[in-house]
């Protein structure tokens, strides 16, 4: 994934589930995610920063549960996470801005549709949403997702249509277009239906020679 995108100019910033187990938990234990990433960091061109918090199914309405996963962050080797994004995209305004907020996150990528394309704040681009309790601005910043595989899959010709009249849209007026893949159905054969769909997906969005600013580089 690293070097094909690296092929075409772009980059991404990478969310590996931490924290407790369970069906719509975690997969890994600590042991078995910190032998990930010593792995993963002896590798070239890897850069440590990429890596943000994904924030696990039980934790997007806990400061403490979420400060548990901070902290294993910090004992696989990897820098305070800055940036991050929901399992399932469990997400519930405004409380959930003040739990990522409290742990030292500076940017989120989880308010999309898991199931449709398209920006569900209505804006293509980083934004400080408003906070209703204190009546101000949050201090950490959204950047909305506009789509994630699934979605797209759901109805591939469509999908790419959609995507690229999107695409088009966002090169002449400006804006960020965030996209969400789920690494583990790379080139994999137990996910036919994925194969070369990542490759398209790369290729058509290096046609529009967008700048590459992952969430780990527009910090």
């Amino acid at each position: 994934l690293i070097n094909l995108e690296s092929k075409n100019g772009l980059s991404s910033t990478f969310y590996v589930l931490n924290g407790s187990m369970g069906r719509f938990r975690a997969r890994s234990n600590f042991s078995e995610n910190k032998l990930f990433y010593e792995r993963l960091f002896k590798c070239n061109g890897v850069d440590k920063q990429a890596f943000g918090i994904h924030y696990n199914y039980d934790t997007y309405l806990d400061d403490k549960k979420l400060a548990i996963q901070v902290k294993e962050m910090l004992g696989f080797g990897c820098p305070h996470p800055e940036v991050g994004r929901a399992h399932y995209l469990r997400f519930k305004y405004p409380q959930t801005f003040s739990v990522l907020e409290n742990n030292g996150l500076k940017i989120d990528e989880t308010v999309g549709f898991s199931s449709l394309l398209g920006f569900r704040s209505g804006i293509a681009g980083l934004y400080k949403p408003y906070n209703p309790i204190d009546k101000e601005k949050f201090q950490l910043s959204e950047s909305p997702l506009f789509g994630m595989d699934q979605a797209m899959l759901a109805d591939h010709a469509n999908g790419f249509r959609v995507t690229s009249n999107m695409l088009s849209h966002v090169a002449v007026v400006g804006g960020r277009v965030s996209f969400l893949f789920h690494h583990d159905y790379y080139d994999n054969p137990e996910f036919p239906f994925y194969i070369g769909f990542y490759d398209d997906l790369i290729k058509l969005i290096a046609n529009y020679n967008f700048v590459d600013n992952p969430a780990h580089l527009a910090l």
